[in-house]
């Protein structure tokens, strides 16, 4: 039998007006993954529920289950992220982040990566230099954890080492005679040691990486149509935000 009465710790992916004086808040849980619930009288001035249900928050959660949705009953906020509204310009990346974290997790089921992927993406963006590397690092290591990273060494059919090529359908590097792929283009061996790079340092160390000449964008190139292709992303309100501040 279903619990009613649950507590989990969460972070706030999507907050919404729901009616007169609710909030409808999608949340991603450590121990329940993806989830919308409703808080009601959130809009309210005087509402001790309206702190913890803003996008850009981490906090202790507690719900109960009705019928079709779980309503939200009391919180701890643990986590502010203001700097996100207080510069307009790391909004969109604040908001990237999370709705790429939302895109990989289908449902209710334990996230513990994802979650402390986009916790520690909220946490280290305002202090990179490259907030655009720092982009692809997180993308790289969220299609990691969610078993669709790209095949990045050697050639994925016949395993040589001179793979100079990237497809998106076939979801990995092809070599000059295995890259007879359609959708196929050219990748330097650089932007593929970078993202290597990328993939194996922590977050907190991106800040540290300096790509050369037009990597970053090759780079950018190789990720977004791979989500495109792969995970279904395609233009969404962060990356339309994100337009206007290029």
């Amino acid at each position: 039998m279903t619990e009613r009465s649950f507590k989990t710790d969460a972070l706030v992916l999507l907050s919404r007006p729901l009616g007169e004086a609710d909030r409808l808040v999608t949340f991603l849980s450590w121990d329940r993954g993806k989830f919308t619930a409703v808080a009601r009288g959130a809009r309210k001035t005087m509402s001790k529920l309206a702190a913890g249900v803003e996008l850009f928050t981490y906090g202790h959660y507690q719900f109960y289950r009705g019928r079709n949705l779980a309503t939200l009953t009391g919180q701890q906020v643990k986590e502010h992220f203001h700097y996100f509204r207080d510069h307009p310009e790391l909004y969109p990346l604040g908001l990237y982040l999370a709705e790429l974290a939302g895109s990989v997790v289908s449902g209710e089921g334990p996230a513990p990566e994802i979650c402390n992927l986009l916790l520690e993406g909220w946490r280290r963006l305002i202090e990179q230099p490259d907030p655009q590397l720092f982009l692809r690092a997180f993308e790289l290591k969220l299609l990691d954890f969610s078993g669709h990273c790209p095949h990045l060494n050697g050639c994925l059919q016949c395993g040589s080492a001179a793979a100079s090529f990237f497809s998106p359908r076939q979801g990995g590097l092809l070599c000059g005679d295995c890259g007879h792929a359609a959708d196929r283009f050219t990748v330097q061996p650089g932007t593929v040691a970078l993202a290597r790079r990328l993939l194996k340092a922590p977050l907190q160390q991106v800040k540290q990486i300096r790509p050369q000449g037009g990597q970053s964008h090759e780079l950018g190139r190789l990720t977004g149509t791979f989500l495109r292709y792969h995970l279904d992303i395609g233009e969404s309100r962060a990356l339309s935000l994100l337009k206007l501040f290029k």
